[in-house]
This record gives C-alpha cells, sequence and structure tokens, in this order.
C-alpha cells in the first residue's frame, strides 16, 4: 500500500515565536516615539527656510534628532530650558492661527519648542498622534515680534 502524500507543515518553535513577540513589541515601542514631517512647512516672508546663519541648519537637524527619541508626552512635559516645549496662545501671538485648509479638523492643539536655549528661535507646528507636523521655523521670533 502506498503512502500517502500528506503535507508536512511547518510549525514555529517556541524560539522563532519568542522572537517575533519582541520584534512586534520593539516596533510598537518604536512607533510611540516622534518623528516629524514638513508636509505643511510654510515658506514665507515671516518665516523663511533661507537662513544666512550657517549653523542654523545642522543645529536645527540636530534637535529634531535629539527629539525623535523622546515620546510625545516627554516633550511636552519636559520642564528643560533648552526646550520650552508649549501650546502657542493664539491671543498672543501675531498670527489667528496656521493659516491651513481645513485647521480646525487638523489641528487639536498648536505647540512650539525652542531649537537650543540661547539662539537660533522656535519650531511651531503641531501633532497628529506622534507625528510633530512643523508649520513654521521661526529663529527670529517673529511669531511673538
Amino acid at each position: 500500500m502506498a503512502k500517502a502524500n500528506i503535507p508536512k507543515h511547518k510549525t514555529k518553535s517556541v524560539i522563532e515565536s519568542y522572537i517575533e513577540q519582541e520584534e512586534y513589541k520593539l516596533q510598537k515601542e518604536h512607533d510611540q516615539y516622534l518623528s516629524f514631517s514638513f508636509k505643511y512647512l510654510d515658506n514665507n516672508e515671516k518665516f523663511p527656510t533661507y537662513f544666512e546663519d550657517h549653523g542654523y541648519l545642522p543645529t536645527l537637524m540636530q534637535r529634531l534628532i535629539d527629539i525623535s527619541t523622546m515620546k510625545r508626552l516627554e516633550l511636552i512635559q519636559n520642564n528643560s530650558q533648552s526646550l520650552r516645549c508649549h501650546k502657542i496662545l493664539w491671543k498672543d501671538v501675531t498670527e489667528e492661527n496656521f493659516g491651513l485648509k481645513n485647521e480646525d479638523q487638523l489641528v487639536d492643539k498648536p505647540y512650539q519648542f525652542q531649537i537650543t536655549a540661547n539662539a537660533y528661535g522656535r519650531i511651531h507646528g503641531f501633532f497628529i498622534n506622534e507625528v510633530f507636523y512643523i508649520r513654521w521655523l521661526d529663529p527670529n521670533h517673529n511669531l511673538y515680534g
């Protein structure tokens, strides 16, 4: 009598299952860290993206790299004088809002944080989940001037 050709199903070993679970946990934790988007970046006379100070762009990039190791709540609750992350109160600044189409649906709360403690101004934008959408780069503090 001939043997039936029964396919062998590969079952995962305990080690393979453990590795998959750990990879999933790492990915989930990684997804909770901040990232940045320039999708809504506004380049205009008041908030230009051309900078005469050649140290600005490297300092900006390093600040974004550093903050991308944080979670949203860590950034918002950070009391560091070099970050000073806080909500923007439109009544206290020169703009009424970000000027975005469907802003009331996109922006829950506008935020800003400093690039350094004493120089290079601020970054203004808003969060959608763990992504901070940069609206304005403000090296000259024009939002408050």
